[in-house]
């Protein structure tokens, strides 16, 4: 029922993981519904949180048992919804019972922050919208770390040299 609904998906700096019917990439996100019933979204809400207190109506469309819906999170003028620097959505039924609250945090643009199969969310750098989510979700702090481990250091960079071009030394 109502409280299978899940938000598995969200990509807040879409540039080309996913295009909408007129060409454009707004951002978005993904529900799912594991449940073996078909599920209306008509009174359903996503809630968004970034400073700026804005809800997102789903319609009356509904997602098939075991299917997966993308919601584009734009408003009229295609601008972005949701805000990059992180924010914190929730989804409501159709009662207005809070089914599920997701912080989402900073993400560069088409890397999605994704539910792995064992509810656990983390970065993913190939997102999957509509479809199951890729096995490679990694946590941030996974990703800070080989970040932080990688032995690449620039030592010296010369961005507009008198002659030649420009270059760095690692």
């Amino acid at each position: 029922g109502a409280a299978q609904i899940r938000i598995t998906e969200v990509v807040s700096g879409n540039s080309a993981s996913l295009y909408d019917a007129a060409g454009g990439s707004p951002d978005w996100i993904e529900l799912h519904n594991p449940s073996g019933n078909d599920v209306s979204l008509d009174g359903y809400c996503i809630l968004m949180d970034d400073g700026a207190k804005r809800r997102c109506t789903l319609g009356s469309a509904s997602i098939p048992a075991g299917g997966y819906a993308v919601v584009y999170a734009a408003d009229a003028a295609r601008t972005a919804a949701l805000h990059r620097g992180g924010s914190t959505l929730r989804l409501t039924d159709n009662a207005g019972n809070m089914l599920q609250t997701v912080s989402v945090p900073r993400l560069f643009t088409d890397i999605s922050y994704a539910m792995d199969e064992r509810g656990r969310f983390g970065h993913c750098l190939s997102p999957t919208p509509g479809a199951p989510n890729s096995a490679e979700i990694t946590p941030f702090e996974a990703l800070e770390a080989r970040a932080q481990a990688a032995s690449l250091v620039i030592t010296e960079a010369m961005p507009a040299p008198s002659q030649g071009g420009a270059w760095i030394e690692l």
